[in-house]
């Protein structure tokens, strides 16, 4: 639980603490009259500890908006990574809390529940939005079991509607590739276009590529980081997940672009001089600035309204996916080169590829079990 002391207008300190979310709205608790601000922080830890033993002693009236924010800052805040905290605060405030706070946590069961699920499908969110604030109750449920304040978790008996996962997957044609290339291929938009074309890496992962991790003797990238938005400025932080970190092997192609694209990057330090931003990124204007994935945003809004496709930066990831499933490459490997911490999440997305690969796959053997054993007698 968060809180803070400030000084008042009378010289005397008062301390504040957040309450949670109380039917949609942020309710805080306010103490004041102290004479120091040691006093007042002494005063505020004593009124936290206390609030929380209440909490926990009396869920019976405890909302499910009020424990969200117990489990926010006893849990997310120190277990999870910044993106998805703030991802999970976002989605708590703007769907969870409005749908679900009110009602007291030990009466949240799963016709409540099933029912808030079916309204957001024929809301037409997205599946993996719906599957994303799914995670989010779920998880929140688990770890309220965890601590004593449910008997059970009725998500368990809740079921997402049937929905069609690759409405999310969109795969660029040849010719829209060629469209966006052409028109992106003198800016700095082409090494991230081209890299994330060649490799299936996510945005994050482009934009923090720096030269240390591309190895041309080897010809492989290192993906070990990536760049995120925090607190108002730009910093390189770990990759998603543990599998997330992997080596992806270059192309011919994009091992020659890579190659001569450094030494027009060394020309460009030597042609800016001391105006130039000294740093490792791999993707950068021609004065050195970094790109970054806002940058990258622009490159989506160009495609969508002046070129009329239908175009996000992940989509280059999963144009590279399916292209590589449809060349025959194996799951097993497109899986490793993606980063998927296991085979069932490549297969799952891009199962419209594979149903493809078995029609193909069942016509070779065809032809070849019909050279074996004759059709007709």
């Amino acid at each position: 639980m968060q809180g803070h002391v400030r000084q008042r207008k009378s010289k005397k300190w008062s301390y504040v603490f957040d309450l949670g979310y109380i039917e949609g709205k942020r309710k805080q608790k306010e103490v004041g009259g102290f004479d120091s601000k040691k006093e007042a922080q002494t005063a505020m830890r004593i009124a936290i500890t206390e609030y929380e033993k209440g909490i926990i002693q009396s869920n019976k009236d405890l909302t499910y908006a009020e424990y969200l924010q117990y489990w926010l800052t006893n849990y997310v805040h120190i277990n999870l990574k910044y993106l998805t905290i703030v991802k999970y605060e976002a989605e708590i405030k703007n769907h969870i809390i409005p749908g679900l706070g009110a009602y007291k946590i030990n009466k949240l069961n799963h016709l409540i529940l099933q029912r808030f699920f079916t309204n957001k499908i024929n809301a037409k969110y997205s599946r993996h939005y719906v599957n994303s604030i799914y995670s989010i109750i779920n998880g929140s449920l688990n770890q309220a079991l965890k601590w004593g304040f449910v008997n059970s978790n009725p998500m368990k008996l809740v079921t997402l509607p049937k929905n069609n996962k690759n409405n999310d997957v969109v795969v660029l044609t040849d010719k829209e590739i060629k469209i966006i290339y052409n028109r992106f291929k003198d800016t700095r938009h082409r090494i991230p276009f081209l890299i994330a074309l060649n490799t299936g890496m996510r945005v994050s992962e482009v934009c923090g590529l720096t030269w240390e991790n591309v190895n041309f003797d080897k010809k492989l990238i290192y993906i070990t980081q990536t760049l995120q938005y925090q607190n108002k400025e730009w910093v390189l932080s770990t990759t998603k997940t543990k599998s997330s970190k992997r080596s992806v092997m270059m192309s011919t192609y994009l091992y020659e672009t890579l190659k001569d694209y450094r030494n027009l990057q060394n020309k460009n330090r030597t042609h800016y001089g001391t105006y130039y931003r000294e740093n490792d990124f791999v993707c950068t204007g021609d004065n050195g600035k970094p790109v970054n994935c806002n940058t990258l945003k622009y490159l989506s809004k160009i495609v969508n309204h002046e070129l009329g496709i239908s175009f996000k930066f992940h989509f280059l990831r999963h144009t590279f996916a399916s292209n590589m499933l449809q060349l025959g490459i194996h799951p097993k490997i497109v899986q490793e080169i993606l980063g998927h911490s296991n085979i069932t999440t490549t297969l799952d997305t891009y199962s419209h590829i594979s149903s493809n690969m078995q029609e193909d796959a069942m016509s070779v053997f065809s032809e070849h079990i019909s050279n074996v054993v004759p059709t007709k007698k």
